[in-house]
């Protein structure tokens, strides 16, 4: 997926917190590609400007335990709301709830979510296609509220 990305020239929008987050949790090897992309000038930094405000929305339209859950990824998908409404991450359980959340804030109707673990998502396909909004109306957060679950989706609730 890395290779992908680097290969096609797509830059990285990452906050502060996704800088941290990814030196703590990532192999040696993504730690390098992530040097070489700041080497190449190809990260941008997230202001995250709106990221309080959207936060006290989330959070009155859902409940603690899920807010939890969706703090971990909330930077994410701030960032995506900041930038381009594209977002790479394997999370299902916090994308299964930001789906949810999208019927009540609306921003999030449109992000696009894919998920570089789950095959049907073709996550590769999407990037070496451009990222086009068209690609796939599946993975806008609104459809996945409503996509059934497969063997290979296991949706959490």
């Amino acid at each position: 997926m890395l290779q992908t990305v680097d290969a096609f020239g797509y830059r990285l929008y990452l906050s502060r917190q996704g800088h941290s987050e990814w030196f703590d949790h990532c192999t040696r090897g993504a730690a390098t590609w992530l040097r070489k992309m700041y080497g190449r000038k190809r990260v941008d930094h997230a202001a995250l400007a709106e990221f309080d405000s959207l936060r006290e929305r989330w959070s009155a339209a859902t409940t603690t335990e899920r807010e939890h859950v969706m703090t971990k990824d909330a930077h994410l998908v701030a960032a995506a709301l900041e930038s381009d409404r594209r977002l790479l991450s394997g999370d299902e359980t916090a994308r299964g709830l930001f789906s949810d959340l999208s019927s009540t804030c609306s921003e999030l109707s449109d992000v696009l979510w894919a998920n570089p673990h789950i095959r049907e998502d073709r996550a590769i396909d999407w990037l070496q296609q451009g990222a086009p909004e068209s690609f796939d109306p599946d993975l806008r957060l609104a459809a996945f509220r409503t996509r059934p679950p497969t063997p290979d989706r296991d949706r959490p609730r």
